[in-house]
């Protein structure tokens, strides 16, 4: 059943999705986190109602006893100190609840902006320096040689302060959203620390094997930010920018991933949960690029301004995923990842 107040704002969000960011009382009304607040809100209401409704009543009978001629008929008991009693009590408790409702409410959004806010930082730095590429880099010069200097890097600022500080308010939070963002920053951390084991390496194997890790972990952060901002992030144009800044990491990635287990008898489970991959990216990817080449036609300029960030970053992920398909279509066209097919089992690669 669908919240009644929510229902009601319903196309007032969608205009105001259309222009720009949804206004902050707005959003209490209409955001998917905040169902509980939302449900309670409609219950101060119907008692603001009721308190309301029997004040009312018990002054037209108090008006009805001192103008027998003029009110309405009165009802049987009259209007008492009684009543006015249990209707101040009802207003003034529906008054408290709204308030508490409207701070708590306005809690939990913060703690989704701030969460949303430093995710998408994250990654948006990445792709800036191009940390997912130049992590292939390294790999591949690795590979490249025999032995490799020991390095290091030392960094003494903390770069998830709201994580470090304010893990404990994600628990307000759907289980979903908290499973998302938790495990972004154990891959991130994870992945931070093997990166620095690699680097201490000075014998090939040892570095290959941790740049692997890397890889790996990055990969799975990756793919986690993208959850958690299409879970976090509710404005369209901001939630596309962002899933396309992440996906432009993600996807060069995972093509790296894919090409190297493809023929790797030891880790062919990698490989095979990989591949149940393939086919989403191909289709959310192409649906995403789709949904912003059709917001760049609009006849609106507001909404081609509000679309303008994704439509600009969207070019450089359609070089990027050109490539990803070029590189995995051997995988697209696994009985796995047609449609209407059931999956046979994996061939061990030799």
């Amino acid at each position: 059943m669908q919240n009644p107040l929510r229902y009601a704002t319903q196309k007032l969000r969608k205009t105001s999705l259309e222009e720009g960011p949804v206004s902050n009382t707005l959003q209490l009304c209409t955001s998917e986190h905040l169902g509980d607040y939302q449900w309670l809100a409609v219950g101060v209401v119907m008692l603001l109602v009721a308190g309301s409704g029997l004040f009312a009543w018990n002054h037209l009978d108090l008006f009805a006893q001192s103008h027998p001629g003029l009110g309405p008929p009165k009802s049987p008991g009259g209007g008492d100190s009684t009543a006015a009693t249990i209707a101040f009590a009802l207003i003034t408790a529906a008054a408290t609840m709204f308030n508490w409702v409207y701070q708590a409410a306005n809690r939990r959004l913060g703690v989704i902006d701030l969460f949303a806010s430093e995710i998408s930082a994250i990654c948006k730095v990445c792709l800036v320096t191009d940390f997912a590429k130049k992590s292939i880099d390294m790999r591949r010069a690795a590979a490249a040689t025999e032995t490799q200097t020991p390095s290091s890097f030392d960094t003494q600022e903390s770069y998830t302060p709201i994580y470090d500080k304010g893990s404990a308010d994600l628990q307000a939070l759907d289980s979903t959203v908290v499973s998302s963002v938790t495990q972004f920053y154990t891959y991130r951390r994870t992945m931070v620390d093997c990166l620095h084991s690699a680097m201490a390496q000075t014998r090939r194997d040892a570095a290959l094997s941790q740049y692997d890790q890397m890889i790996y972990m990055q990969f799975l952060m990756y793919e986690c930010a993208r959850t958690s901002v299409r879970e976090l992030i509710e404005f369209e144009p901001d939630r596309a920018e962002n899933l396309v800044t992440v996906l432009c990491s993600e996807l060069p990635l995972f093509a790296f991933l894919i090409d190297r287990h493809r023929n790797d008898s030891s880790t062919v489970f990698l490989y095979r949960r990989l591949c149940l991959r393939v086919a989403d990216y191909w289709r959310e990817v192409g649906g995403l690029l789709e949904q912003i080449d059709s917001q760049a036609r609009s006849a609106s300029p507001a909404v081609r301004k509000g679309w303008s960030k994704a439509i600009t970053t969207s070019a450089e992920l359609r070089i990027r995923f050109d490539d990803f398909k070029k590189q995995t279509q051997a995988e697209a066209r696994l009985p796995s990842n047609m449609p209407n097919s059931r999956q046979p089992p994996l061939k061990d690669a030799a």
